[in-house]
């Protein structure tokens, strides 16, 4: 209603308020009804790899259409179950699904897959973690991980079938209080503690945190995580710190990993596998290829595939006599000096039979 002589300031409350009227929607927090389709993932590059050790991926919901605690399974385009790990990583404001990740298991590598609504399908052999007093224990088909919850180790050890297959693991490295001339002085991480983030069936994945330690100073904080996937006898390993050093006074010369391996076979069947950018470096720890004399294609074929060589009986006397004379490589080295390349050092002892790859 409007008075029966308005003033200019009535009028333009009117008008204000009409226009302003007219601007709104019936209900503010309305929105479109949407119906829920299913989402195709495929691979970025368009092909699926030729092999893969656990792969998760993240999909976007439009708001309102997926609600809270909605049981999501993971097929190929052809409607075949895929075993999968689903869960929630963001909401809408109204409680709706907003982002969700998906783990697959190694290997698993269909052109395309589809997230759809479904019961998700569990690995045959499935993900779990354990938990004692001092360890937590991650169980991938007969591949057993410990990680311990204090010392110096983040993996302990692995063993498959009961079979001692890894030593410790431990984050290393060494600084310098001068960048050219300084002596470096070695430091090792130091757990402080263990939580379980996830548990499988696809994916499980323990967080390490703690600091380095040499003598009596603990520094460089830093996180750990250590992902196991349904399927893979790979355990990757994502490593992040932070610098509370003094910047200019320690300088960093190295930061890495180590590991200690139980070697049994013979020299000439122990092989070496460093992975670089976009090849693999794969060498047996004594080489029976590029010799003068030929040891045999059996031998050859075997060692390059990373297999056990046939008995040595069978292998041609003229090197089989010598085989201890064949130099064996003691020790490898892989450098990233730089942002543009990377230098692999090899040696058969300290100081002695030296090679340089970039």
């Amino acid at each position: 209603m409007t008075p029966m002589n308005p003033t200019r300031r009535d009028t333009l409350k009117v008008a204000l308020l009409g226009g302003a009227t007219a601007l709104l929607p019936v209900r503010l927090d309305a929105a479109p009804a949407r119906v829920f389709q299913p989402a195709p993932i495929r691979w970025i590059d368009g092909t699926a790899p030729t092999m893969h050790l656990g792969q998760t991926f993240g999909i976007a919901w439009p708001r309102g259409v997926l609600k809270r605690n909605t049981a999501l399974a993971v097929r190929t385009a052809d409607g075949a179950d895929i075993p999968a790990q689903t869960w929630t990583t963001a909401t809408w404001p109204d409680g709706s699904i907003k982002w969700t990740a998906h783990a697959i298991p190694a290997d698993v590598a269909p052109a395309g897959l589809i997230v759809t609504r479904g019961r998700a399908t569990t690995p045959a052999r499935a993900v779990k973690v354990t938990e004692t007093t001092d360890a937590v224990l991650i169980d991938v088909g007969d591949l057993r991980w410990e990680i311990g919850r204090t010392g110096p180790a983040l993996v302990r050890s692995a063993s498959q079938s009961g079979r001692p297959v890894l030593g410790a693991v431990s984050l290393v490295g060494s600084v310098k209080s001068d960048p050219l001339h300084g002596e470096p002085v070695s430091f090792a991480g130091e757990i402080e503690k263990v939580s379980i983030e996830q548990r499988g069936p696809v994916r499980a994945v323990v967080k390490i945190e703690g600091r380095h330690a040499m003598a009596d100073r603990r520094w460089l904080p830093f996180t750990v995580r250590l992902y196991a996937y349904a399927g893979s006898a790979a355990l990757r390993i994502v490593h992040s710190f932070v610098f509370d050093g003094n910047a200019g006074h320690d300088f960093l010369a190295s930061l890495g990993v180590q590991a200690s391996v139980p070697m049994r076979g013979a020299l000439h069947d122990r092989h070496v596998r460093i992975a670089t950018d976009g090849q693999m470096f794969a060498e047996g720890v004594r080489p029976l290829t590029g010799l003068r004399r030929d040891p045999g294609r059996a031998f050859r074929e075997a060692q390059i595939a990373g297999h056990a060589t046939p008995p040595l009986a069978t292998m041609a006397p003229a090197v089989r006599d010598t085989l201890e004379r064949i130099p064996a490589w003691g020790d490898f080295r892989l450098e990233q000096p730089n942002a543009n390349g990377w230098q692999l050092t090899k040696r058969t002892a300290p100081g002695q039979g030296l090679d340089r790859r970039r």
